[in-house]
């Protein structure tokens, strides 16, 4: 599963990728992202139902992180919209916002969560805030 939840990851994200510069026309932004958590809701409660108990217990239960991660969903949804629409390109702002998380996340861990980098991971996230600069110059 290890080598394939990530080609599903891959795929997914070119996908989404193209989905969303399908949604660039002038509609109100809310709709392109109504109808995916429409979707989404209902896949979910579908694979619930299949796999396990499908009740009000099931919900409850439910990490407390799940209300934050619905809530930052809907960010990252809403600022690739709108980045494709004031005209990034796809394969640039998929880059440009994984990096720059990357980025954010590396600092985090370190400084309120206690990680620690090797020197190799070191050089690998230098080498992406390299990258992030390029890719931000050429704008």
């Amino acid at each position: 599963m290890y080598g394939a939840s990530i080609a599903l990851v891959a795929v997914s994200l070119v996908v989404y990728q193209l989905a969303q510069r399908a949604n660039t026309a002038g509609t109100n932004p809310w709709v392109p992202l109504l109808v995916p958590y429409v979707v989404g809701a209902l896949f979910c409660v579908v694979a619930l139902a299949a796999t396990s108990d499908l009740g009000l217990d099931a919900i409850r239960s439910a990490p407390r992180g799940s209300l934050l991660l619905g809530i930052s969903i809907v960010g990252i949804e809403f600022g690739y919209l709108e980045a494709q629409r004031s005209g990034w390109h796809p394969a640039s702002v998929g880059l440009v916002g994984n990096i720059s998380a990357t980025l954010i996340l590396a600092v985090v861990a370190a400084l309120f969560l206690g990680d620690r980098l090797s020197l190799r991971e070191s050089a690998g996230i230098g080498l992406c805030a390299i990258g992030l600069a390029l890719l931000v110059s050429l704008r």
